[in-house]
């Protein structure tokens, strides 16, 4: 790691939202930095543990009752300057954004919010950056879906449209299995969509953006599906050969995506899959947030670059410059042991640099600056920890 610089200072105040504690490196970077920090809650976490130095917290009852988080927010304004409102969780991005716009504070506005929420509204948005995408349609529309299984085979996958990650997330067989799980959706079937499923690897782009331009990228490869982790397998994240042919491709691809999606400024985590059959990018969706599961922890061991820190400058600071990355390589292995506490005193390895202190969710965040090396080791942990 390199040793940090002495950080600029910032008179800003910041609103945090967040319906459970979250993003507490955030949080401590932006004191850091000198801003003034308020947290925007629910009642359940009013006593929660958040950063010593945090300057109120406010609560509302739900954060899914808009109107209840923004007149909280109001109120708030109207005691203290609000410069920036920043959402610690996927799920407030969208709260966050009509704060925004209710106090006419700067950032990212609702309807690009909607863009890097609403599964269907990204898809038919990437259409128009010269990105594939897998055949999609709404599951509501069944003239659309009739279509879509008229020219693309089974399997299909279907999704809920606000859904994180892999949750509401259905693998089907067949088109007959395809219609009886949205006959089964009733008048919900319009919050979900369904796709073709491309078989492939899945990969990650994280970039840190400032003025519409991706100042910081890496590509990095999942081990699994979230799906497959999902249903049991190991979770696993490892970035790849910088100057490769596929690292650029799917740079290239998160750069329409951040560009054509009219982003000017902060962290995306954008995932893409690599079609086994043609070896094509295929955009898979977005988030305006920070990734979750300790990849900012893995991408800083293998760049420098702290994504936390980043994140929280960009909020601060209107001159911030964006920190230079190193070249190496780093990648987490994780799982929910399956046969009770699990020890770690056997992955004795050198390269190892982080290691989980749950024993029912081990993990290892492994380093090195050769990638074939890295990538020698995440296999082997891979392979072990499929036995815990």
């Amino acid at each position: 790691m390199s040793e940090r610089a002495a950080s600029p200072r910032s008179d800003r105040a910041l609103l945090c939202v967040a319906r459970k504690r979250a993003g507490r490196q955030f949080i401590q970077e932006a004191l850091q930095l000198g801003c003034r920090v308020y947290v925007l809650t629910e009642d359940a976490e009013r006593e929660a543990a958040w950063p010593e130095g945090v300057s109120g917290v406010v609560t509302v009852w739900n954060m899914d009752d808009r109107h209840g988080a923004l007149h909280v927010a109001t109120e708030l304004a109207r005691r203290e300057r609000l410069d920036r409102v920043v959402a610690l969780l996927e799920r407030d991005v969208e709260v966050a954004a009509a704060i925004r716009e209710r106090l006419g504070i700067p950032g990212q506005p609702c309807w690009q919010a909607n863009l890097f929420r609403d599964k269907l509204a990204m898809r038919l948005h990437a259409l128009s950056c010269d990105v594939r995408v897998p055949y999609f349609a709404a599951a509501a529309d069944r003239a659309a879906v009739g279509l879509m299984f008229d020219r693309v085979p089974a399997p299909y996958i279907l999704k809920i449209r606000d859904g994180l990650g892999a949750s509401n997330l259905t693998r089907l067989p067949d088109r007959e299995s395809a219609w009886r799980a949205i006959d089964a959706l009733g008048n919900q079937a319009e919050r979900y969509l369904i796709e073709q499923f491309v078989a492939g690897d899945v990969f990650h782009v994280d970039a840190v953006t400032q003025d519409g331009e991706p100042r910081f990228a890496i590509a990095s490869r999942y081990g699994l599906p979230l799906l497959d982790v999902v249903q049991g397998g190991n979770f696993v994240s490892y970035t790849i050969e910088r100057k490769s042919d596929l690292s650029e491709r799917l740079l290239e691809a998160n750069r329409r995506i951040i560009q054509g999606f009219g982003f000017r400024r902060g962290i995306t985590h954008i995932e893409f899959i690599v079609g086994a059959h043609d070896q094509e990018v295929y955009f898979l969706e977005g988030a305006s947030r920070m990734a979750a599961a300790r990849i900012p922890w893995v991408i800083e061991q293998a760049t420098g670059v702290s994504l936390h820190r980043e994140w929280a400058s960009l909020e601060a600071l209107d001159d911030h410059q964006v920190a230079r990355a190193r070249d190496g390589y780093a990648g987490i292995v994780a799982t929910v042991a399956k046969r009770g506490p699990t020890d770690l005193s056997s992955f004795d390895d050198p390269h190892i640099v982080w290691r989980s202190p749950d024993p029912y969710v081990p993990g290892l965040i492994v380093r090195s600056d050769d990638p074939e090396v890295l990538l020698s080791r995440i296999r082997d942990f891979d392979r072990r920890f499929s036995h815990l």
